[in-house]
């Protein structure tokens, strides 16, 4: 790329830094203190990057419940070997450390930018100042929706599946490597949408026969075999993922939507805008805020494309400051909803005028994207800051106090059952966080039992104070004189009085040798989720696996279970060749 083209990219990355300097340049902020990325996807990450240094692939966790798949479950994906690869990098005193995480997350919205940056350039034939807004807009209002990090992953080939779908002719292998690729970070709400807008713009081509048939379902085709990793184990795990209702959250997201109008009916007799109406309608059908964006991100700068920049720098300007000084003044009255996103909220709305004020005209000029850039960045702030709080942060501080339990448990449990944890006390994911197998609570007979209880007083039959923590949650056992239940049981179909023996004899996340003695056939119940992917050996011929357990004949035997998912390995095998044939077809076209 020549230095003069390279300027606007470089400015947008600029940019994306700047407005998040505060993660990557000071130690006094993080976005992890958001509920659902410190109770969740933070443990689960924590587990993930473990189980890669110990050179494991993670596929299942047996930490979470009564364990579930790591395929299909709208959840990180070790199918995405950019993920995978910066888990693998090194922790600190075993922990991922938290400047890579910001780093990562900052670095994943410079890529979105960059690739709505792209998608405006090519796709629309937009001025670099019009594409540097895009890009912006885009990647802080993705932001603004999702922190999870495999949902973002998944946002970067949104733009670019749709730069190739709306220049079909002779692009077909490349979108359908881009859209294959969505699917593969885990997140299944964003590839559904987006497969469903780029099939409705393939019939629309189809229809006005830009395109021919065999190149649409040609890239269909190639799209199902790279995304194969991720699509089949979701269709063998029977995952529909996280579906919402649609909604567009914060300020930018308000202010795109508004702006988003005013472009396609700027620009309506053009194809170009009905493949913008097609994505957004496909979107609202499947509930995904994300993909909406994209429509109004690209929309709203075809929009500003096409006003005079006197024109747009007046009026922005005016319902700009109104907008500001109308949020301060209701942010001193504290108006309920106002405490927080309230203000923020009210500029957006203000801000909607500008999109009814916007008209037609010539002009593109990079001062005129600036200043609007900068008012949707001001109305933003209150959402932004909102997330970021002060260094040592009371969440993440609650992983920390609770490491005093943890270490009692790992150094006494032994072959003990499974902790109970009580949610009162632990708000976040527990098990995957230390690597401690845990039952709901009230499910100990059910799923196995357990022998601890994790809380801040006693209860669930936990009477006796085994370890009292200074800082975090106490540790109870139960009653003297009583026996934990069995982390293992064999159920007979008869009355049977003789005693049942199991024993593990090798226990990790994937793969479980167990030691049975059994007085009587029967089913043993292991206590973990049934799940297709399990395989199962007695005595090294093939088990029987259902959801009442593993059949055992009476006598004694050695049973082997390991996780091997086929369809993800079928998914593997079939994403490495696809990608391999195409690179290789790629270098032989070049030669």
């Amino acid at each position: 790329m020549k230095p003069r083209l390279a300027l606007a990219p470089a400015i947008l990355v600029a940019f994306i830094l700047c407005f998040e300097w505060r993660l990557i340049f000071s130690d006094e902020f993080t976005w992890l203190e958001r509920p659902a990325i410190l109770e969740h996807s933070l443990p689960l990450m924590q587990f993930q990057s473990g189980e890669i240094h110990k050179y494991r692939l993670p596929l299942w966790d047996p930490y979470t419940g009564t364990g579930r798949p790591l395929l299909g479950w709208n959840l990180p994906s070790p199918a995405y070997l950019l993920h995978t690869l910066v888990l693998a990098l090194p922790h600190k005193t075993g922990w991922m450390r938290q400047e890579i995480l910001h780093w990562y997350f900052v670095l994943i919205l410079c890529a979105i930018a960059l690739a709505m940056y792209a998608f405006a350039r090519r796709a629309l034939d937009l001025a670099p100042g019009a594409a540097v807004f895009a890009g912006a807009a885009y990647a802080l209002a993705a932001a603004n929706v999702s922190q999870e990090l495999y949902v973002l992953h998944a946002c970067v080939w949104v733009p670019l599946a749709f730069r190739y779908a709306l220049r079909p002719s002779g692009n077909f292998v490349r979108l359908g490597v881009c859209l294959g690729m969505c699917w593969l970070p885990g997140s299944l709400e964003v590839p559904l949408a987006t497969s469903a807008s780029v099939a409705a713009l393939l019939a629309l081509w189809l229809v006005e026969r830009k395109i021919r048939f065999v190149e649409a379902a040609g890239s269909l085709a190639i799209a199902a075999l790279v995304g194969a990793m991720a699509i089949l184990p979701g269709l063998q795990f029977g995952t529909a993922g996280g579906f919402h209702w649609l909604r567009v959250t914060g300020a930018p997201g308000v202010v795109l939507l508004g702006l988003a109008i005013a472009g396609i009916f700027a620009n309506r007799n053009r194809i170009e805008a009905r493949a913008l109406f097609a994505i957004a309608a496909c979107s609202a059908l499947c509930s995904s805020p994300l993909v909406l964006l994209f429509a109004c991100a690209a929309a709203a700068a075809w929009g500003l494309a096409a006003v005079p920049a006197f024109r747009l720098a007046t009026v922005a300007g005016l319902v700009g400051a109104v907008a500001i000084l109308g949020s301060a003044f209701l942010w001193t009255l504290r108006l309920p909803g106002f405490e927080t996103g309230g203000p923020a909220l009210f500029s957006a709305f203000l801000l909607l005028a500008l999109a009814v004020l916007l008209a037609k005209g010539s002009a593109r000029t990079a001062a005129a994207y600036s200043l609007l850039l900068a008012l949707i960045e001001i109305s933003a702030i209150p959402l932004w800051t909102s997330r970021l709080d002060k260094s040592r942060p009371r969440n993440l501080e609650a992983l920390a106090r609770d490491s005093e339990a943890a270490a009692f448990l790992q150094r006494s449990r032994g072959e003990t059952p499974r902790v109970m944890v009580d949610p009162a006390a632990v708000t976040y994911d527990f098990g995957p966080w230390y690597g401690i197998e845990t039952v709901p609570p009230g499910a100990a007979g059910d799923l196995g039992g357990a022998a601890f209880l994790v809380s801040h007083r006693p209860g669930y039959g936990f009477d006796r104070l085994l370890y009292r923590s200074l800082n975090g949650a106490n540790v109870y056992g139960l009653a003297n004189g009583e026996v934990p239940p069995a982390r293992m049981r064999i159920e007979h179909d008869a009355a049977c009085t003789d005693k049942d023996l199991t024993e593990f004899s090798k226990r990790l996340p994937m793969q479980m040798t167990i030691d049975v003695i059994a007085a009587c056939p029967g089913w043993l119940r292991t206590g973990s989720a049934y799940s297709p992917g399990w395989q199962v050996t007695v005595d090294g011929k093939p088990g029987e696996l259902t959801q009442q357990g593993i059949a055992i004949p009476a006598g004694k035997h050695r049973l082997e279970m390991a996780f091997r998912p086929i369809s993800f390995l079928a998914g593997a095998a079939l994403t490495s060749v696809t990608l391999i044939c195409l690179g290789l077809a790629r270098l032989a076209n070049r030669r």
